[in-house]
C-alpha cells in the first residue's frame, strides 16, 4: 500500500523528526537558549536520548528550522521583565494623567510632546565594525586607543522625527541641568515628557526640572525600550574605522553627522509602536 500511495518518496526516515523535532524548535523560541550546535547536540543526547551526529544537527536547525547563530543583545541579570511589560502597558494611562493635571493647574493646557531621551560617549578610541571581504580574505582595519572623549546629549520625537542634541565634555548633573534648560527653552509652546533612564545625575537632587517638562523614567536595565538608543547605533556606524587626531576633529564630524540626521531617518529609527500607539490613543 505504501508503494501505492500518491507522492510516496520512500528512503530513510530523517533523525529529527515529529515530536523531537517540535520539542527543538520550542527550544529554539527562547531567546538565550543555545549557545552552539553543539550544545544542541548535547541536549538531544540528555533530553531526548538522541545521538545525532554533528553535521545533522547542524543542517536541521540551520535550514529546515532556519535558526542561525546571532549576536546576542547584551541584558543585565537584574533586569525586570515585568516592569518593562507593566511601563509599555501603563504608557497611555500615565500620558493621560499628566495631562489631566496640567488641565488643572493651567487654564489653557499646553499640547504634550513626547521626547526619549539619552546621553551618548564619543571617544577618540576607534569604532569597529565588520566590513565585507572576498572569501578567505581576512579584513584590516587601523585603530588608536586614546581614552579622551566628549558626551552627546540628545532628545527625539518619534511621532516627528524632531531632535534637540547637545555636546559636553561631562555626564553628570551640571551638564545636565543645562541641557534641560535649553531644551525647555527650544519647544516652550508644548509640556514636554522626557522618557530616560535612571542615571543618578537624572535625579540629582539639585536638579531643577522647568516647568514645561516632565521626567517619565524607564525601568531600569532596559536601554531596548529607548528609541534613542537606535540613533547613537546609527551614528556610531558612520563613525567605525574612522580615526581622528584631536577632540576637535571628532566634535566637528559628530556635529556634521547630528545634523545631517533628517526627520525621517529619526522617524523610521524611533518609531517604537508601544510609544505611536500610546500616543494614539489619546490623540496626542
Amino acid at each position: 500500500s505504501g508503494l501505492l500511495a500518491w507522492n510516496y518518496r520512500g528512503g530513510k526516515r530523517p533523525a529529527l523528526s515529529g515530536a523531537v523535532l517540535e520539542a527543538l524548535q520550542t527550544r529554539l523560541q527562547e531567546p538565550d537558549e543555545f549557545r552552539s550546535y553543539g550544545e544542541i547536540r548535547d541536549w538531544l543526547a540528555k533530553e531526548q536520548g538522541l545521538e545525532i551526529p554533528y553535521k545533522t544537527v547542524h543542517q536541521t536547525v540551520r535550514y529546515k528550522l532556519k535558526a542561525k547563530l546571532k549576536v546576542a543583545r547584551p541584558t543585565h541579570r537584574l533586569r525586570a521583565e515585568m516592569a518593562v511589560v507593566d511601563f509599555k502597558k501603563k504608557l497611555p494611562e500615565r500620558l493621560e494623567i499628566i495631562n489631566v493635571f496640567q488641565s488643572v493647574d493651567d487654564q489653557k493646557p499646553k499640547p504634550i510632546r513626547y521626547w526619549c531621551q539619552d546621553e551618548s560617549r564619543f571617544g577618540l578610541k576607534t569604532l569597529t565594525h565588520r566590513v565585507i571581504t572576498a572569501l578567505g580574505i581576512k579584513p584590516r582595519g587601523l585603530v588608536q586607543w586614546p581614552f579622551e572623549a566628549l558626551y552627546t546629549y540628545g532628545a527625539v520625537e518619534p511621532v516627528t522625527g524632531e531632535s534637540f542634541f547637545l555636546l559636553f565634555s561631562h555626564l553628570d548633573s551640571d551638564c545636565f541641568q543645562l541641557f534641560l534648560n535649553e531644551f525647555a527653552a527650544a519647544y516652550p509652546a508644548s509640556l514636554n515628557v522626557v522618557q530616560l533612564d535612571n542615571g543618578a545625575f537624572h535625579k540629582a537632587k539639585k536638579l531643577e526640572i522647568p516647568e514645561n517638562v516632565v521626567l517619565l523614567f524607564q525601568p531600569a536595565y532596559s536601554p531596548d525600550i529607548n528609541p534613542i538608543e537606535r540613533v547613537w547605533q546609527h551614528v556610531k556606524k558612520q563613525e567605525s574605522w574612522l580615526n581622528f587626531e584631536t577632540l576637535a576633529d571628532l566634535q566637528r564630524n559628530v556635529c556634521q553627522q547630528l545634523n545631517a540626521l533628517c526627520r525621517e531617518t529619526i522617524d523610521s529609527l524611533t518609531g517604537y509602536p508601544f510609544i505611536l500607539s500610546a500616543l494614539e490613543k489619546l490623540n496626542l
